[in-house]
């Protein structure tokens, strides 16, 4: 059991009530946010050789899960638990830009399937989605 509980969400459709915002994006919002980021998940950054390559969504997972693989969940449970116990909040909300709802895939929840797989803990979605069926 951890001390925090993980879930995603786009920059745009995060609520200060969801949680602590985290970034997980390889940049931040240029426009204007009702909230701040004080916090960055930055080992699971996806590289930008990744996001600029042009693959399909199961090449860009198999790539990313790999990198995630190399990080390994013990550095990551880590990085999750320091951000909780600096913040004093339980709930991390791991957010980019991707609206789900546009067709778009999205690392987020390719992190959160592979967190699942790997821990067993589900990372849950705030907002509206289209996620195709588990791979």
């Amino acid at each position: 059991m951890t001390d925090y509980r993980l879930s995603t969400a786009s920059y745009r459709r995060f609520k200060p009530e969801m949680g602590l915002p985290v970034q997980a994006s390889n940049g931040a919002p240029k426009y204007p946010l009702s909230y701040e980021i004080g916090f960055n998940a930055k080992p699971i950054y996806p590289r930008w050789q990744l996001v600029k390559a042009d693959l399909t969504e199961i090449g860009f997972r198999d790539a990313y899960w790999r990198d995630l693989d190399r990080i390994g969940v013990v550095r990551l449970s880590t990085m999750f638990a320091n951000i909780a116990a600096v913040s004093d909040s339980t709930d991390l909300v791991l957010l980019c830009f991707e609206e789900l709802t546009s067709g778009q895939f999205c690392h987020r929840r390719h992190f959160a399937q592979w967190w699942l797989e790997n821990t067993g803990e589900e990372v849950p979605e705030h907002g509206p989605t289209n996620e195709p069926a588990l791979f």
